[in-house]
């Protein structure tokens, strides 16, 4: 979904898409599924991970993370 909403914020930077309220609902809808996946995670799976996961576990999981994150952001990591 986050593909698909950025190849169409493009195409309407380029004046290829003029359906604005359309993209702004679907940008809008987007927000709130990723808000409410942030939210269930910070609740649920962060605790658990915490309680049953060891130190280096955290690392790793952290570092598989950061590395998705950077290849969807094409960041440079974090140092």
């Amino acid at each position: 979904l986050a593909a698909d909403l950025a190849r169409r914020c493009d195409a309407f930077a380029k004046g290829a898409e003029d359906d604005w309220p359309d993209l702004c609902a679907a940008l809008i809808q987007f927000a709130e599924r990723q808000r409410r996946h942030l939210a269930w995670e910070d609740a649920t799976i962060i605790p658990m991970a915490r309680e049953r996961l060891s130190a280096e576990d955290l690392i790793s999981w952290r570092t598989d993370m950061d590395r998705r994150y950077q290849n969807f952001t094409i960041q440079a990591p974090r140092v």
